[in-house]
Parts: structure tokens; C-alpha cells; sequence
């Protein structure tokens, strides 16, 4: 469960990180944790030696938010900066959903924070991929995992544009379009001379099969099923 340390947390400059317990969160045998991130006991230490009560007056106290039960949550309509809470913990969710809570969140001061990290998600130009590369920042494959993803892709060119969808077992026809269309700009809007290669990656595995043929007119299409969501 990821605990976000919001904006507010500048005595110790630590803007929007995540805190996990490395080594211990689920897929530790497949994922690699950054240094960027911390854990609890490494955030009081750092709290302790800044001198945050005494310098800032911030007490070491966590905002408890749960985003399942709509009374109790402000979440996506909030603005976290301005939140007393040093600590923004979002109870019952994996660092995925943590992170995009960030990235969807609709208040304007967050939308400007979150545009001038990461550009603006409906142009291409802008760096378009916010939660990859947000995602990214804080976690990498381990070296196994990334042998087996070379080996699938047959030791040809780097992939132009990976597509990743998850928990499509409702069989979304407009999610297929939305997918389907922006692959088509984006392949527009890359201008290759030759065709662009696609990885598509879902653990739905009908959707797959039924995207492949539709992607295959324009584009090389690889495709991976990844792995269930993570427990919560």
C-alpha cells in the first residue's frame, strides 16, 4: 500500500514521492525498486534529523484516505497540497492506482502540477506516456524479467509504441476504440519510413485477440500477457 508524501513535505524536499517497503511489496522477485523511493522508518529518520517539528512545526502525522467508500475519500477532487497531512495514505491500493490518483486528479492547482511534470497526456508532442514514465521512475524489471521480454521480442528493433491494457473483462468496446485510435495518431504522428512496431500487452487475452488483426494493417504487433493485478 503506497504511502504519498504530498507537496507540503518540503522540510525535507521530498515532493510526491512514494514510500514503500522495498523488498517486501508484492513481485519483489520481478521488480526493482528505486532509491527514490523511501520507507516508512527511512522517512522518520530524515524527519528526526531536519528537525521538522522544531524548524517547520509539521508533525509526523498520515492522512488516512479511503478511496472505495465515496464519503470518506477526496482523492481525485482534492488539492493534496494544501492538505495539513505530511503523509497521504490511500488505503487498499497498489502503487498503480496510488500513482494514478495523482495523474487523474481534476482540482486545477493539481492538474497544473501535474502538467508541468509530466506535459499534457492529449498531445503527443508532450510526452504523452505520464504513467509510464512516472512508473518509470520508480520501479525496473528485474534482470530475468527483462531477458524473457527481450526474448519475446526476438532480438528485433526497439518497439515504437507499447499499448497496456489491464482488466478489460467487461469486453469495453469504446476502451478498444480509444486504444485503437490513438495508436493510429501516434503511428501517424511518428512519421516512420517503415512500419512501426506495437507491443501490445494485456492479461486479458480475448482482447488481445481481438485488437491484434485490427493493429496488424498498419503496424508489427508483439504481443504479452502480463500478469494478474496485484493483491491488495
Amino acid at each position: 500500500m503506497p504511502l504519498w508524501l504530498s507537496s507540503c513535505f518540503s522540510c525535507v524536499d521530498l515532493h510526491f514521492y512514494l514510500s514503500f517497503f522495498r523488498g517486501k511489496y508484492p513481485f519483489g522477485d520481478y521488480i526493482l525498486y528505486s532509491n527514490l523511493t523511501f520507507t516508512l522508518r527511512e522517512v522518520k529518520h530524515l524527519w528526526r534529523q531536519h528537525g521538522c517539528v522544531e524548524n517547520y512545526g509539521r508533525h509526523l502525522v498520515m492522512r488516512i484516505d479511503d478511496f472505495e467508500k465515496p464519503a470518506k475519500t477526496n482523492a481525485l477532487c482534492g488539492n493534496w497540497r494544501t492538505w495539513p497531512q505530511p503523509i497521504i495514505w490511500y488505503q487498499g491500493t497498489t502503487d498503480a492506482v496510488g500513482a494514478q490518483f495523482f495523474l487523474k486528479n481534476i482540482h486545477p492547482d493539481m492538474r497544473d502540477a501535474a502538467t508541468e511534470l509530466f506535459g499534457r497526456p492529449e498531445s503527443l508532442q508532450w510526452r504523452p506516456n505520464v504513467f509510464g514514465e512516472l512508473m518509470s521512475i520508480l520501479i525496473s524489471p528485474s534482470r530475468d524479467v527483462e531477458e524473457a521480454v527481450n526474448w519475446v521480442l526476438g532480438g528485433g528493433r526497439e518497439p515504437d509504441i507499447t499499448l497496456h491494457m489491464r482488466m478489460l473483462m467487461n469486453r469495453s468496446i469504446r476502451a478498444a476504440q480509444a486504444a485503437l485510435y490513438c495508436l493510429k495518431q501516434a503511428t501517424s504522428n511518428l512519421q516512420l519510413g517503415s512500419r512501426p512496431r506495437v507491443v501490445v500487452v494485456s492479461d486479458t487475452p480475448s482482447f488481445v485477440k481481438s485488437i491484434v488483426p485490427n493493429i496488424s494493417g498498419f503496424s508489427e504487433v508483439v504481443h504479452l500477457e502480463s500478469p494478474p493485478p496485484a493483491p491488495k
